[in-house]
């Protein structure tokens, strides 16, 4: 009989029904079959599309700013589950979201830990680092940042937050064009361009920035 999806997974079965799936998927056949009884698939079937569903409840929840519910139902999820890049970084995108900044700190700083190289939400956490006023730290994720992929739109987020930093708005707003450059469709580097220009009194500069931020994505409130 099938274990409810609240029980923890034998690691064991859960590896043999991955290589059970991995069989099946293989062109090649070159895997030996796995020796897993059908109580045994059944049970690991069952808990690995209740992991998954528990899951897209906290990415669903987080989509509509749910953050709070997002949050409890990430940390939820089994010690194994919660202790990877993408849980925490949602964890800490929750966090952030809800002006936790402090602990949206913490959630990133256990992020690059654990992915030291990652350079997905990393604009994020140079927001937070500005709004911290860690301008040494911030300064250090910049250039980091570039040494693992100049050519990434998150890079010149994060290179632009610390300019701004310094308050030196015209550096910054530039670094955000680079990003825009790289990626048109980046809307939070429209968005952070804008407040640069508002910060300069570009009032006109500023509104169309944050138009485009809207047209990449209507549901961006930095822009509103």
């Amino acid at each position: 009989m099938a274990t409810t999806s609240d029980q923890p997974l034998s690691l064991e079965v859960s590896a043999r029904f991955i290589r059970f799936l991995t069989f099946q998927e293989s062109t090649h056949r070159d895997l030996p079959i796995p020796d897993m009884s059908f109580e045994e698939r059944d049970e690991a079937e069952s808990q690995l599309l209740g992991l998954y569903s528990k899951i897209g409840d906290g990415c669903y929840a987080l989509s509509r700013y749910n953050c709070q519910q997002a949050i409890n139902i990430f940390k939820s999820l089994p010690s194994s589950q919660q202790n990877t890049p993408f849980v925490i970084s949602r964890i800490a995108r929750a966090q952030y979201e809800s002006r936790n900044l402090t602990e949206a700190h913490k959630e990133f700083l256990s992020l690059r830990k654990l992915d030291p190289t990652r350079l997905e939400d990393m604009e994020l956490f140079s927001t937070v680092l500005f709004h911290l006023n860690k301008e040494v730290d911030l300064a250090f994720l910049a250039h980091e940042m570039i040494d693992f992929d100049w050519l990434a739109p998150q890079t010149w987020c994060v290179v632009g937050n610390s300019y701004a930093s310094q308050h030196d708005h015209d550096q910054a707003i530039a670094c955000f064009q680079r990003a825009i450059q790289l990626d048109p469709r980046f809307a939070y580097a429209y968005s952070l361009q804008g407040l640069e220009h508002a910060e300069n009194e570009e009032y006109d500069k500023a509104s169309f920035c944050f138009i485009h931020a809207l047209q990449a994505n209507k549901r961006l409130y930095h822009a509103w």
